[in-house]
């Protein structure tokens, strides 16, 4: 790999032609903490495409690439639906990594990126040993937004807890399930502090091929979970899970938990993950029990396009 400082850097929407560049470098930055992002990342082009398609994205709609002169110096995108509050932006990655120029430009691309699409504002998430990129985004007036620790659960090798006995866990489907719907997005938008009306937010997940599963106790919702299984991947996600304050360590969040797992399994999943706040050692606990374990530490930012 040869610098690209001398030579004049440009971008455009990804090709097809690209794909083969794009692909391994998100799979170099997949298995390199220095070099390392937080959601969204890929390990191969069969999760680039997973994530691409959970969104309607064409490669062209979702990423620029750099170049320098003939080369590929580069790649950044974002994903989410035009016009949606949220865009999250994936890189960007330099060929070489880390070069401070091309970084600065590619983050500029995200950024005109991100408005294109009609996003309000972009959520970047680094690892904490990409000290590069944390750099970059700090002088270019991302703002910090929260700590988070990704865990994984390996479901060819556990055996998901059975959900404890006498907690009545159901399926939300939508505005159809009346007032289980609204009271699941009104726990998991408090949870979550979702920006915007939270029934909203909750019926886009589910339009998104997202599940959300409750537990219901004398007749209220106590708890609830949305997750989903990438389509054309070995793995899911458990993106979040929300229980009222007065139904905790009443296994309302063990038997959510032990549900979604169950069902990820029925569903030929090999690979669950999740993300927590570091400082929520009560929601570690119980993950581990439900045998996650620790695996990236990464810091997310926010940058408005208003």
């Amino acid at each position: 790999m040869g610098s690209s400082a001398a030579l004049p850097l440009r971008s455009r929407r990804a090709r097809e032609s690209d794909l083969t560049f794009l692909a391994n470098r998100f799979a170099l930055s997949y298995n390199d903490p220095t070099d390392g992002l937080g959601y969204p990342r890929f390990e191969d082009v069969t999760e680039l495409r997973a994530e691409l398609q959970l969104y309607g994205q064409a490669l062209a709609d979702a990423f620029v690439v750099i170049s320098a002169g003939e080369r590929h110096a580069g790649v950044v995108g974002v994903l989410g639906e035009p016009g949606d509050d949220v865009g999250y932006l994936a890189g960007p990655l330099t060929d070489p990594p880390g070069q401070p120029i091309a970084v600065r430009f590619a983050l500029r691309e995200g950024i005109s990126l991100g408005r294109d699409r009609r996003h309000e504002r972009l959520i970047a998430s680094v690892q904490d040993e990409n000290v590069r990129l944390t750099a970059a985004l700090k002088g270019s007036g991302w703002i910090r937004r929260s700590s988070s620790l990704e865990m994984e659960c390996d479901l060819t090798t556990a055996q998901p807890p059975v959900p404890p006995p006498g907690v009545e866990v159901a399926r939300v489907t939508g505005a159809e399930s009346g007032d289980a719907f609204l009271e699941a997005a009104r726990l998991l938008g408090e949870e979550e502090r979702w920006e915007g009306p939270t029934a909203e937010h909750l019926a886009e997940l589910l339009d998104e091929d997202y599940r959300c599963d409750v537990v219901v106790v004398g007749g209220a919702v106590v708890g609830a979970a949305v997750w989903i299984k990438l389509p054309g991947t070995s793995f899911g996600r458990l993106d979040y899970l929300a229980v009222a304050d007065a139904a905790r360590r009443q296994r309302a969040g063990s038997a959510l938990v032990s549900t979604v797992l169950r069902s990820l399994r029925d569903e030929g999943t090999e690979t669950v993950y999740l993300s927590v706040d570091p400082a929520n050692a009560p929601a570690r606990a119980l993950y581990r029990q439900h045998t996650f374990r620790e695996t990236i530490a990464s810091t997310t930012y926010r940058y408005s396009l208003r």
